[in-house]
């Protein structure tokens, strides 16, 4: 029988938002074996365990020391202990229907990876459902062959994963866009792959979330992480033996350049800013974004920044949003 172990990295949220992310599971009354590992990345003064406590059997807390999300997460990789493995983010939650019918392509197909193209941002704190639509799949012979032919979308709660692909590979601690950085690794490990057009993960958007914050020294880390996974991109492409996997990784780094050619014309503050990162991206022939057909978003995005004038132009346009 297929077994799972959900992930929920912790960290000070409240009683809430995490009933809601934990209740998401225990609500949709799955027929496989599955436990609930929260991993309490040092909260002060957490009262997490006495509220989760008696909830289920099934659910397994525990506290560490601060060390950021990805050390909460590779914790709870160290603790897992079913075949598959599902990140959720503790102030997310699940929906039912979609879990249930991943929960059914595991059981009959037995791939490595599942897939969700989809995912609803949510911004409130109640518990919204949504229509599934008509269950439709891809199926690819790897994770290297899903990378060389689709966009990558790295968040690691957007696809369920056998644990024993794992290997060694772990979430880098220190970093922001850990996903960007891990998501690659871990699929290329992959044999089968199923892509679906399930609607499974509640995403939600909070004004004050990482992603969403204005302070300024974490945006300046947060490109300088980007470039930090831009870089590990283009080691393991050097790396690679195989041709395929070699462009799998290379189209990686160039799409995953586009994206942060979009967050500086989106986030930094003024030109110079904007142009000390496009120097940092050229240096590593990533601007101007180099030609390739990967997508038509792609090609547009490139001719659209192929020069400063039209960033400068085009953050401007960003700002009258």
């Amino acid at each position: 029988m297929t077994s799972i172990s959900f992930i929920l990295p912790y960290y000070r949220l409240g009683r809430k938002l995490l009933d809601r992310a934990v209740d998401s599971i225990l609500n949709a009354r799955l027929a496989c074996d599955y436990e609930i590992i929260v991993v309490d990345d040092g909260t002060p003064d957490s009262e997490a365990s006495q509220w989760l406590d008696g909830k289920s059997s099934r659910l397994r807390y525990v506290w560490q020391e601060n060390g950021g999300l990805s050390a909460a997460r590779n914790k709870g990789i160290e603790m897992a202990e079913k075949e598959y493995v599902q990140f959720l983010d503790a102030d997310d939650y699940l929906f039912a229907d979609g879990l249930r019918q991943v929960e059914k392509l595991l059981e009959e197909e037995h791939p490595d990876v599942v897939v969700f193209r989809r995912h609803k941002k949510v911004y409130g704190e109640g518990v919204t459902d949504v229509r599934q639509r008509r269950l439709k799949t891809e199926r690819f012979d790897s994770g290297i062959d899903y990378m060389s032919r689709r966009s990558l979308f790295a968040g690691v709660w957007s696809y369920m994963f056998r644990r024993e692909i794992l290997g060694g590979e772990r979430f880098l601690p220190g970093i922001y866009h850990e996903d960007e950085d891990f998501t690659p690794r871990l699929f290329a490990r992959s044999g089968s792959l199923i892509s679906t057009n399930l609607m499974v993960y509640a995403y939600y958007q909070r004004q004050e979330s990482i992603v969403n914050s204005g302070n300024a020294d974490r945006i300046k880390k947060r490109f300088s992480d980007m470039l930090v996974v831009i870089d590990r991109l283009e080691e393991q492409e050097r790396a690679s033996e195989e041709e395929l996997s070699r462009y799998a990784f290379h189209r990686r780094k160039e799409q995953f350049a586009l994206s942060v050619v979009y967050q500086a014309m989106r986030l930094l503050p003024g030109k110079e800013a904007v142009a000390d990162v496009l120097r940092q991206l050229a240096d590593r022939h990533c601007w101007p974004l180099p030609k390739a057909r990967y997508t038509w978003r792609y090609s547009l995005f490139r001719h659209l920044t192929d020069r400063e004038w039209k960033i400068n132009v085009l953050r401007q346009l960003l700002k009258r949003k």
